[in-house]
């Protein structure tokens, strides 16, 4: 047996389309590609998940959602090894792509939605080293950022909606940010050590508010029609991911990781009047750096078919939770399990399903003074994946 090509086509297809992404796709930057032959491989994966709950404001206890995520999250990259030194590689991808629903009429200055969708573009080069029992290799890229998001804001009079104010299309503006990467091989035991480090990318955000005529009738609210930005923050976090797998057996592999995503830079998105600078509205977003972990095997079923089981484990932070993002306070596990098949030489095709299960959160919020609990959820994850070696 050629375990090279076991490390290939087990590791590269099925665990590089969604394994160690989890439940929200969050943090995990496919590297996968870093690594390997030559090839053309891609992936798109649909996840779904829906939290719900009771908040207590005031007195008043209403039910509502804290997540609602139905999202299609497509990637897609080459390899190209130009000779036994150096190779290129070019990857494209949706690491960040959400939607998240509230109930409308819901609470005085609570958030009634948010959105995020963003694109990120890797163009790197990779240099291999030989050594007497395998190979080290060496990855230096450059990466493009952009994407675009919205939120927004019910006002109450009592009990009754005066309507929402929201900005849509905030066009987040192109940044670059380069990365760094680092392993060892011994292809003939599947066996592969490896870092890979992505720098923080920082950026400006601008958009139009959106108002209800209610809402703008109530008085001091934003007139609809009013521009808007975000000064410069921290839009995707530095983040580390360390990488291990060996082939313990001609038919077994155990692989194992651990990343660190520095998510407490970004603790607020803070949108201010285009024409005067006003801040107009504070939205909590992440208090806690995340730390991801994840486990697994692979085993060949037969000359063709390889099978894929992963747990991915993201512990609890933020308890209670100060806002209503439960994605951004950890409590998120997930179990994969998938299946790859060498429909000829050189095509491969993979899928793949999670399940993914989110922790019970409790909610203290100051301002506006609210409280509740949101019990455990469930949700589920579908991926699928080709790849053809040049």
């Amino acid at each position: 047996m050629n375990k090279s090509c076991f490390l290939t086509a087990t590791v590269g297809i099925l665990l590089g389309s969604s394994a160690i992404a989890g439940g929200f796709d969050n943090s995990y930057f496919p590297d996968d590609i870093f690594f390997g032959k030559s090839r053309i491989q891609g992936s798109i994966s649909r996840t779904e998940i829906n939290a719900i709950g009771k908040l207590t404001v005031g007195g008043t206890t209403k039910t509502t959602n804290d997540i609602y995520v139905k999202k299609i999250s497509p990637v897609g990259g080459i390899r190209y090894n130009i000779n036994p030194s150096f190779s290129i590689v070019a990857q494209t991808h949706k690491p960040y792509r959400a939607n998240t629903r509230y109930d409308t009429g819901f609470f005085n200055s609570v958030p009634t939605f948010s959105s995020l969708e963003t694109q990120l573009d890797t163009l790197a080069l990779g240099y291999k080293l030989p050594m007497s029992s395998g190979q080290i290799s060496v990855i230096a890229g450059m990466n493009r950022f952009n994407g675009m998001g919205g939120f927004g804001t019910d006002f109450m009079s009592g009990d009754v909606s005066d309507g929402t104010v929201d900005v849509n299309d905030l066009k987040f503006k192109e940044s670059y940010f380069p990365a760094f990467g680092l392993g060892y091989e011994i292809p003939d035991m599947a066996m592969r050590v490896s870092a890979m480090y992505y720098a923080e990318s920082k950026t400006t955000a601008k958009g139009i508010i959106s108002s209800s005529t209610s809402a703008v009738a109530a008085g001091g609210i934003p007139t609809t029609g009013i521009s808007v930005h975000v000064d410069k923050m921290v839009i995707s976090p530095s983040r580390l991911h360390l990488h291990a797998q060996s082939g313990v057996h001609p038919k077994w592999l155990l692989l194992a990781g651990y990343i660190f995503a520095e998510w407490g830079r970004i603790p607020s998105l803070i949108v201010k009047k285009s024409s005067d600078d006003t801040t107009l509205s504070t939205q909590s977003l992440f208090n806690n750096n995340a730390h991801y972990f994840y486990g697994g095997l692979g085993h060949l079923f037969n000359k063709r078919t390889r099978l894929t089981s992963v747990f991915f484990w993201e512990p609890l932070r933020d308890e209670p939770l100060t806002g209503l993002r439960t994605p951004s306070r950890g409590g998120v596990s997930s179990a994969l399990f998938g299946a790859s098949y060498d429909a000829t030489k050189h095509i491969n095709i993979g899928l793949n399903y999670s399940f993914i299960h989110a922790a019970a959160t409790r909610i203290e919020v100051a301002t506006p003074a609210q409280s509740g609990v949101f019990p455990a959820s469930n949700g589920h994850k579908f991926a699928a994946s080709l790849a053809y070696q040049i």
